[in-house]
């Protein structure tokens, strides 16, 4: 077993952009990496801000607005630290890893369960197109 564990915390709420090439979530998210105590306790030895672009995959599924995200951006900066990292170049992988593995699901799982489009004017929306413009997401009959 490890002494090392780590904590993903999010520290703004997702936001979510729309433009004619698709969808983008951006959100803010700390990596925390603790270290073991000789008494047992865990002790912050680095906290890393990681700030996500994710590109969101939106489509309709039985009815349901459905969303997909894949990490397409991270820059990663230092907020604090006790073991003197400065650099975090060396560490984009494995903070990119747990994103993929960790963070993604948790937001994916949900997602993929959809949001249901009720009927406009006894129209039912069930075999209609979504495009993204400017700032919207347009529901085509």
């Amino acid at each position: 077993m490890s002494d090392l564990t780590h904590r993903i915390t999010i520290e703004e709420n997702p936001a979510i952009a729309f433009s004619p090439d698709g969808a983008t979530v951006t959100l803010v998210a700390h990596v925390e990496i603790l270290g073991k105590e000789p008494d047992g306790s865990k002790a912050s030895l680095v906290i890393l801000r990681c700030n996500l672009s994710l590109k969101a995959i939106i489509a309709l599924v039985n009815g349901k607005v459905t969303l997909s995200l894949s990490l397409s951006e991270n820059d990663i900066t230092v907020v604090s630290s006790r073991v003197s990292i400065i650099d975090t170049t060396g560490y984009s992988g494995p903070i990119n890893r747990l994103v993929n593995e960790i963070l993604l699901p948790a937001y994916n799982d949900p997602l993929s369960l959809g949001l249901p489009l009720p009927p406009i004017l006894d129209i039912s929306l069930v075999d209609v197109t979504i495009e993204t413009v400017a700032n919207a997401l347009v529901i085509c009959l």
